[in-house]
C-alpha cells in the first residue's frame, strides 16, 4: 500500500483554465457584450495569457522532483511528529500555580450551566477543536482549577441557527465513539448544551434512546448529562437535569450563561410569538439561581447579547465591506433602507449574485428591517433587566456580555496590529455569525476574570490572547482585498450577467425520459424487480472509416467536482485531508451537463484489440450552475467548459470480442468560476491538466453497436487531488465575495481534497424499468438510510483454477449499517449525489475500524463502514472460515454521481471504491505479496425508488472482475500457506446494497416478539426476544443467547432505533415489519462487567424473514439467518 500511495505524487493536478480577463471585465466595467460573447477558445486564450508561463513545465518535471521527496514525506507521516507545526491546535496556556490568588472566591468546584456559547460551539456544530477554547475552559486554566469537558469528535454535533437542519448521524464520518472520553470516567464541569433554553436547565432530562435521529438537543443532552448512566441498567431514579447535575457537585462557583439561544432563534424566525415570555423566563431563571445560592454557591450570571450586535445581521456599511461594493451602490441595487440589516444567508446570496451577474430580490431570511430588530433588542433588554434584578436579589454577580458584544460591534477590539470586528469575517464571529471564535472566547474569558478579580479581590492572570489567536482559524478568516464596486460597475455586472445559476427544486412527478422505452427487467420470487447491469451486444464492429464524430447526449453527460473542505489541525492529516474537521456539513458539489462532440479514431485491430484515441474538437460547454454544500456554502459555477489538453492524448484499448476497455487514460482542462476562485485563493496552484485515472482514481469506458455503423461510447473518470499535498502553502477555501480584481474572501482549509469527475455518453439516460416508481429526489440536504441487511451484502464468486480447491465457490456476508446520501444542487434534470456507508447507528465502539493491515498501511484516517457476519466459504475440497468481516469506503475516491429526477436512476454505473476487512483477504496480502493493494472498484447500476407506502429505497448492485494471474498464491484454509492458481482464474467480488430512508411516524408503535433455538447460517444455535418502542423514554427490552457459545447478552439501554418496512411488506398502515436498533448491555461471559453493544435487525415479513445480531460489531458474537441461495438476496 505504501508504494501504491507513494506513486500518487505523479497526480495530474487540475487548474481551471478560466478566462480571468473576461470575468474581470464584468466587474471593472469593460464592454459587457464582448465579455459574455467569448467562445470557449477565447476564454482559454485569455487564461493562457494570464497563467501560461507561471508554472510552465511542472507537469513534465514535477513527477521526478516530487518522487525524490516522498520518502521524507512518509518518514513524517509514519510516526508521530516530535515537533508539531504551529497550525496544530494547542491547549490554552495555564497560569503557574504560584501566580494564582483566588482572593475571596473558592473556585475549587467550578461549574457552568449554559448553551452553545459556553459550550464552545463551532461554525457548524459542537466539536473538540472549538470546545478546547471555550471561555469557561480558558477561565479554568487561568484559575488553576479542575474543569472537565465532554469533548465531541469532529465533525461535531448540533444544529446551528440559520443553517439547514440535518439528521443527527451518530457516529458520523471519522467518528467512532463521538465522545472522546468514552466511556466517561469523570464527572463534568461544563454542562452547557447547545440549543438549550432557560427552562431546559431544570426540566429536560436525558432519555432513551441515546441518539434521537431528528433531535440534536436531546441527543447532546444524552451524551453530556446522560453518560455513563445510559450505558448501564436503569434504576428507579430519574436521570439528572442540567441543574440537578450541577447541584450534585456541591459547587463552589457557578456561571449561568443561558438565554442567548432562544433570543437568537426567535430573531432569526422573525416570530414575535416565539420571543421568550418575560414572566416565565424570570420564573425559570429564579429557580436556577435560587437552587445554586441555596447550595452555598457563588454565582455569576451573564446578560444576553442583542442579536443585532452580532455578525448574523450586517448593517449596510458592514455588508458593503464584505461584498466589496460601495454602500450607496448596494442600497440602490436592492432598494435597501439605511437601517436594514442583511443576514449571513443574505450576504452569501448577494455575493453569488454579484459573481453570476444575476440580480435577485432579498426576502425574509436574507434581509431584516430595523423595526423587527428593535423589537428583539427591546425584548433582550427586558430579559437582562430581569436577570440583573434576580442577581441583585440573590447576591449574584452580573457579567454584562451584552455590553461586551455591543462594544465589539461599535468599535471592535485591537490586538496588536489586528482589529477584530463584528463584521462578517471580521475575526470575532464564526461563519454562523453569532458564536464567537476561540479568540472571541478568550476575550470574554479575560473580561470575566477581570471582573472576578475586582469583585473577589483575586489576582487571576489573563489568558494569552496572542497564543489563542495563533491557533484560531476564525481570526484567520479573510475578507476580500482589492478595490470596491461602484454603482456604475455594479450595474454593468448585472447587465453583463449570463443569468442566475440553476437552483431548482426537487421534482416529484417522475417518469420515463422522452424517446426511451422502459426495459422489462426480471423479478425475484417475491415480485421485486431486478436491478440489471447493461450488457452490450457482442462482438463490437468498428466504423468503416475507422473514425467517427458523434454528438454527446447532453442529458446524460456531465462533469464536476466534489470538494471536501476540511481544516485539519494535525499537519500529518492535512497532507491527505483525512482529518475529522469537515466544513459545511458535507461535500461542496458542483456538476454541469455538457454538450459538444466526441471524435474517436480507431486503429486496425490486432488480435481483436483496437487502440483508440478520443478528442473533443472545440471542447465541451456546460450550463451555469451552483457549487453547494449542505450548510452555508455556495459559490456560482459559471462558464463551464471542458477542453482536451493540447499535449496529451486521451486513449484506450478496446477488445471487440468482449467489449472490455483497458489502459484508459483521459486528460482534460476543467474551467468554471468556482474553480477559478479556488485558484485565486491559492496562487501556487499547479498549472497542469487533470488526468483520469491519475495515480489514485479510475477511468472506465464502454462501447455499444449503433444502427448507423458507428459505436456509442460511455466514459466515466474520477480522481483524487489532496491539496494539502499538492500545494506548498496552507490551503484556503474561497467564499463568494470578490473584488473587481478577482481577489476572493477565504477561510483556512488545510487538508482540502478535490474529487473531480466526468461522465460522457452518446446515449440517452437509461429509462426506469417497468414496475419501478422513481423516488422524489431532494436537493441540498443529507438523508440517512438503514441498510436492509437481508439484501445488503459483500461477497465473492471465486472462479479459481486450483486442484486443491476442486472447483468454484461463492462466499457472502450480509452487512449491517447505514447509508448516508448527500443530495446536491439540481442541474437540468439531474441532481448531484455522494454516498458513504457507516456502522450501525448508535454503535459507539473504538477503535472502529479495528487495527489491521488496512489501517496500518493506509496513509490517512479510515472511518467505520458496514459490519458483516462470520460465514463459511465452501469449495468442493476445502472450507474457509470468513471472520472479522467489514466493508470500508475508500475516503480517497469518494462515491459521487448524478441521479436523473425523472427516473431515479443514476446516469452512470455507480462507482464505489471500498476496502474489505476479512481474515481471508488479510491472509491473501501476506501469502501473496504481489496481490494488487488498491481498493476494490465496485461498479454497477443504482437507483432511488419509491415503494407502495411512499418509502424511499436506495438500491445498488456493484461488482468488479479481477483476473487472478497464473502462479499467484491463494491462502490455504490455515491462512498461512498458499495454493498456486492455474490458468483462467478469476475473482468476482460484489457489493450489494438495499437501504430504506429513515422516517418518523406519528403515534406510538411497539414491536415485540421472540423465537427460540434458531439456527444461524454458521450453524450456531441461538434464541432471542425483544420489545422495542418508537416513543422516546420508553424502556426497551432485548435478550439474546448464543447456545453454541454459551453466552447471553442482556440489553440495558437503547442507543438508536429505526422502524421501516421491507420492499414486499404486508404490514398494516402505521405498523412496520422491520426494526433495527443498537443498545448497550452486558455479556454474560465477561469476568468484569463492561458495556457491550448489540446491533440488531429483525424483519418479520413472512416472505423474507431475517434476523441479524452483532455483539460489539460482531467481534464478541454474531449470528444471522442468511438465505442460502444468492438469488434470494439480490438488492
Amino acid at each position: 500500500m505504501r508504494e501504491k500511495i507513494k506513486s500518487m505524487i505523479s497526480f495530474s493536478m487540475a487548474v481551471p483554465l478560466f478566462g480571468i480577463k473576461q470575468i474581470s471585465n464584468l466587474f471593472s466595467g469593460s464592454d459587457p457584450d464582448k465579455g459574455t460573447s467569448a467562445s470557449v477558445d477565447s476564454v482559454v486564450q485569455e487564461t493562457e495569457k494570464h497563467l501560461g508561463n507561471r508554472m510552465q513545465g511542472l507537469y513534465k518535471g514535477g513527477d521526478k522532483i516530487q518522487r525524490s521527496v516522498m520518502d521524507l514525506v512518509f518518514n513524517t507521516i509514519s510516526k508521530p511528529s516530535e515537533e508539531k507545526d504551529s497550525t496544530e491546535t494547542a491547549a490554552p496556556s495555564a497560569a503557574q500555580p504560584a501566580d494564582v490568588d483566588s482572593g475571596k472566591l473558592d473556585a475549587s468546584k467550578f461549574i457552568v450551566l449554559g448553551e452553545g456559547l459556553a459550550a464552545g460551539m463551532g461554525d457548524f456544530g459542537l466539536s473538540e477543536e472549538y470546545q478546547t477554547w471555550s471561555f469557561p475552559v480558558q477561565m479554568a486554566q487561568q484559575m488553576q482549577t479542575e474543569f472537565n469537558q465532554p469533548y465531541m469528535q469532529a465533525p461535531g454535533i448540533g444544529d446551528v441557527i440559520g443553517l439547514n437542519k440535518l439528521p443527527v448521524r451518530v457516529p458520523d464520518v471519522y467518528q467512532d465513539t463521538v465522545r472522546s472520553d468514552f466511556p466517561p470516567t469523570v464527572a463534568l464541569h461544563n454542562l452547557s448544551i447547545p440549543g438549550f433554553k432557560i427552562s431546559d436547565a431544570a426540566t429536560l432530562r436525558p432519555c432513551e434512546p441515546l441518539v434521537h435521529r431528528n433531535d440534536a438537543v436531546q441527543t447532546i443532552a444524552n451524551l453530556i448529562l446522560g453518560l455513563p448512566d445510559l450505558l448501564h441498567a436503569s434504576s428507579d431514579k430519574p436521570l439528572m437535569t442540567q441543574l440537578e447535575y450541577a447541584l450534585s457537585w456541591k459547587p463552589s462557583f457557578a456561571i449561568i450563561a443561558l438565554g442567548y439561544h432562544e433570543i437568537m432563534e426567535a430573531a432569526a424566525a422573525r416570530d414575535a410569538d416565539s420571543l421568550p415570555d418575560i414572566a416565565r423566563m424570570r420564573e425559570d431563571y429564579a429557580q436556577i439561581i435560587t437552587a445554586l445560592k441555596d447550595a452555598g454557591c457563588e454565582v455569576l450570571v451573564m446578560t444576553i447579547p442583542d442579536p443585532s450586535d452580532t455578525a448574523y445581521y450586517s448593517p449596510i456599511d458592514s455588508a458593503a465591506r464584505v461584498l466589496k461594493v460601495k454602500p450607496a451602490a448596494l442600497q440602490k441595487a436592492y432598494g435597501l433602507s439605511p437601517d436594514d440589516r442583511i443576514t449571513v444567508k443574505g450576504l452569501m446570496d448577494v455575493g453569488c449574485q454579484f459573481i453570476s451577474g444575476a440580480l435577485q430580490g432579498l426576502d425574509g431570511d436574507q434581509l431584516v428591517d430595523s423595526g423587527w430588530l428593535s423589537q428583539v433588542g427591546t425584548h433582550a433588554a427586558a430579559m437582562n433587566s430581569e436577570i440583573s434584578s434576580l442577581a441583585q436579589e440573590h447576591g449574584a454577580l452580573v457579567y454584562d456580555l451584552a455590553a461586551f458584544f455591543k462594544r465589539v460591534r461599535d468599535v471592535g477590539i485591537d490586538l496588536g496590529s489586528r482589529r477584530l470586528t463584528a463584521d462578517f469575517l471580521g475575526g470575532f464571529y464564526e461563519l454562523n455569525g453569532y458564536f464567537p471564535g476561540p479568540t472571541g472566547q478568550g476575550l470574554i474569558a479575560n473580561d470575566i476574570l477581570q471582573q472576578i478579580n475586582r469583585h473577589y479581590e483575586a489576582a487571576y492572570p489573563l489568558a494569552d490572547i496572542g497564543l489563542v489567536m495563533d491557533n484560531d482559524p476564525v481570526a484567520d478568516y479573510r475578507q476580500a482585498e482589492g478595490p470596491v464596486l461602484s454603482e456604475e460597475n455594479l450595474s454593468r455586472v448585472f447587465k453583463a450577467g449570463s443569468g442566475r445559476p440553476s437552483e431548482q427544486p426537487a421534482v416529484t412527478n417522475a417518469g420515463t425520459p422522452s424517446g426511451a422505452e422502459p426495459p422489462s427487467n426480471g423479478h425475484d420470487s417475491n415480485g421485486v424487480v431486478h436491478l440489471e447491469e447493461h450488457k452490450p451486444a457482442l462482438p463490437l464492429k468498428l466504423p468503416a472509416s475507422m473514425e467517427q464524430v458523434l454528438p454527446m447526449n447532453k442529458e446524460a453527460s456531465y462533469y464536476g467536482d466534489a470538494i471536501r473542505g476540511v481544516d485539519c489541525r494535525d499537519v500529518d492529516e492535512a497532507i491527505w485531508g483525512s482529518g475529522r474537521e469537515q466544513l459545511f456539513g458535507g461535500l461542496a458539489l458542483l456538476d454541469s451537463h455538457l454538450s459538444g462532440h466526441i471524435r474517436i479514431r480507431f486503429s486496425e485491430p490486432v488480435n481483436d484489440i483496437s487502440h483508440f484515441e478520443v478528442s473533443h474538437d472545440e471542447g465541451l460547454v456546460g450550463d451555469d450552475g451552483m457549487m453547494r454544500a449542505p450548510q452555508f456554502f455556495k459559490l456560482p459555477g459559471c462558464h463551464n467548459s471542458v477542453k482536451d489538453d493540447p499535449d496529451l492524448i486521451s486513449s484506450g484499448d478496446l477488445n471487440l470480442e468482449t467489449g472490455e476497455v483497458t489502459n484508459m487514460e483521459m486528460f482534460f482542462r476543467f474551467m468554471n468560476t468556482a474553480l477559478l476562485a479556488l485558484v485565486r485563493c491559492n496562487p501556487k496552484f499547479p498549472d497542469v491538466p487533470i488526468s483520469f485515472p491519475g495515480k489514485y482514481g479510475s477511468a472506465h469506458a464502454s462501447f455499444d453497436n449503433r444502427p448507423d455503423g458507428n459505436l456509442d461510447i460511455t466514459i466515466f473518470g474520477t480522481t483524487f487531488i489532496p491539496l494539502g499535498f499538492a500545494l506548498p502553502d496552507p490551503v484556503r477555501f474561497p467564499l463568494p465575495f470578490a473584488s473587481p480584481t478577482l481577489d476572493f474572501a477565504s477561510i483556512p482549509a488545510r487538508g482540502t481534497q478535490l474529487h473531480p469527475h466526468i461522465f460522457l455518453s452518446t446515449k440517452p439516460p437509461e429509462p426506469i424499468p417497468e414496475g419501478i416508481t422513481a423516488a422524489d429526489i431532494p436537493t441540498n440536504t443529507i438523508q440517512e438510510f438503514t441498510a436492509f441487511s437481508r439484501h445488503t451484502s459483500f461477497g465473492d464468486e471465486f472462479g479459481l483454477n486450483m486442484e486443491e480447491l476442486g472447483g468454484e465457490a461463492t462466499g457472502r456476508s450480509q452487512l449491517m449499517g447505514r447509508v448516508e446520501v448527500q443530495f446536491g444542487e439540481r442541474f437540468g434534470d439531474s441532481v448531484s449525489i455522494a454516498v458513504c456507508c457507516h456502522a450501525p447507528g448508535g454503535m459507539l465502539y473504538a477503535p472502529n475500524p479495528p487495527p489491521s493491515t488496512l489501517s496500518e498501511a493506509f496513509p490517512g484516517r479510515l472511518y467505520s463502514g458496514l459490519c458483516g457476519h462470520n460465514e463459511f466459504l465452501r469449495f468442493p475440497k476445502a472450507t474457509y472460515a470468513l471472520t472479522t468481516v467489514y466493508c470500508l469506503d475508500d475516503p480517497m475516491d469518494v462515491a459521487v454521481g448524478a441521479v436523473n429526477v425523472n427516473t431515479g436512476r443514476l446516469l452512470a454505473d455507480f462507482l464505489r471504491r471500498g476496502m474489505v476487512g476479512q481474515d481471508l483477504f488479510m491472509a491473501l496480502l501476506e501469502v501473496e505479496p504481489r496481490t494488487p493493494q488498491e481498493s476494490f472498484e465496485f461498479r454497477g447500476p443504482a437507483l432511488f425508488e419509491k415503494d407502495a407506502r411512499g418509502q424511499t429505497i436506495f438500491r445498488y448492485k456493484g461488482i468488479v472482475t479481477i483476473l487472478y494471474p497464473e502462479g499467484f498464491l491463494f491462502p490455504a484454509p490455515d491462512l498461512k500457506s498458499g495454493f498456486a492458481a492455474g490458468p483462467d482464474s478469476i475473482l468476482d467480488p460484489f457489493y450489494w446494497i438495499q437501504a430504506m430512508h429513515h422516517t418518523d411516524d406519528d403515534g406510538e408503535f411497539v414491536k415485540k416478539g421472540g423465537k427460540a433455538n434458531i439456527q444461524a447460517s454458521t450453524g450456531d444455535m441461538f434464541s432471542m426476544k425483544y420489545e422495542i418502542s418508537n416513543e422516546p423514554g420508553q424502556q426497551a427490552f432485548f435478550e439474546y443467547t448464543n447456545h453454541t457459545q454459551e453466552g447471553t447478552f442482556t440489553m440495558h439501554r437503547l442507543s438508536w432505533v429505526n422502524f421501516s418496512n421491507s420492499m414486499t411488506s404486508a404490514a398494516k398502515e402505521g405498523s412496520h415489519d422491520t426494526v433495527t436498533f443498537t443498545g448497550f448491555g452486558a455479556w454474560s461471559k465477561d469476568d468484569t462487567p463492561i458495556p457491550r453493544t448489540a446491533s440488531v435487525q429483525i424483519s418479520t415479513n413472512r416472505q423474507t424473514p431475517y434476523i441479524s445480531i452483532l455483539i460489539d460489531a460482531g467481534f464478541i458474537s454474531n449470528v444471522n439467518t442468511k438465505p442460502k441461495e444468492l438469488e434470494e438476496v439480490r438488492p
